[in-house]
């Protein structure tokens, strides 16, 4: 499905533990269950109210107030073709960026609202990022050496918020598969350039490639409404 299925049990003070219990609660408003046996949670359901583009708890239940923010988080992607070289350096600086403005650890991030991630359109999963990436990013206080690469998948996109692209072929090939994220989907340079891939080449073409990612990283975090006013 393309969006959560939710289902408010503001009736039903006791858990929802079976598809019986459901239809009890609920009843003829109920068109459709489907049972896949007995819910191996035994705490009541927690109860969101969404309204105008905030939430809050109205009743606390199994998933708590941390684990909802984590999952309510705005994802940035960024995305190339081996999600060795360009992307990581893109989640590298994107992330010190943000943690910086919310004057937070990275590892942080997610309980502020925000996660940062990079994937690959050919990546091989599990991969390392570039020797070249690792020195560049670790010149400028970035570590990339924990950094794995993963392939872009629909999980992703669909989780993603914005989706930025190296290249213009990166975006026609995801909007290929999947032509409804068209206005999540855009290039990172925000001239409309791509940013070469400097795979094969020198640590000089890698330097030049950080700041380039580095001077468009700088352009959209000054969109964002975010305190700490422009870098």
């Amino acid at each position: 499905m393309p969006a959560p299925l939710i289902a408010g049990s503001e009736c039903n003070e006791h858990p929802l533990l079976t598809a019986a219990s459901l239809l009890d609660g609920f009843g003829s408003a109920v068109e459709l269950v489907i049972d896949d046996g007995e819910c191996r949670y035994g705490q009541p359901a927690t109860v969101v109210s969404v309204s105008n583009g905030s939430w809050s708890i109205v009743r606390p239940g199994v998933v708590t107030e941390t684990m909802i923010g984590r999952l309510a988080s705005e994802v940035f992607l960024f995305v190339c073709t081996g999600n060795t070289c360009r992307s990581p350096l893109a989640e590298g600086f994107f992330r010190k960026m943000l943690a910086d403005r919310l004057r937070c650890r990275e590892d942080e991030l997610a309980d502020h609202g925000y996660m940062v991630l990079s994937a690959g359109v050919s990546a091989e999963p599990g991969l390392p990022a570039a020797p070249e990436s690792i020195g560049v990013a670790a010149r400028h206080g970035i570590d990339l050496r924990a950094h794995e690469s993963q392939p872009v998948t629909q999980r992703l996109l669909e989780q993603a918020d914005q989706i930025f692209t190296m290249t213009r072929n990166h975006r026609e090939s995801i909007l290929a598969s999947y032509p409804h994220l068209g206005d999540r989907v855009e290039l990172l340079a925000r001239d409309g350039t791509d940013i070469p891939d400097p795979i094969g080449l020198g640590e000089k073409e890698y330097e030049q490639c950080r700041l380039e990612i580095d001077r468009n990283l700088k352009i959209i975090l000054g969109t964002l409404p975010l305190p700490g006013g422009k870098l």
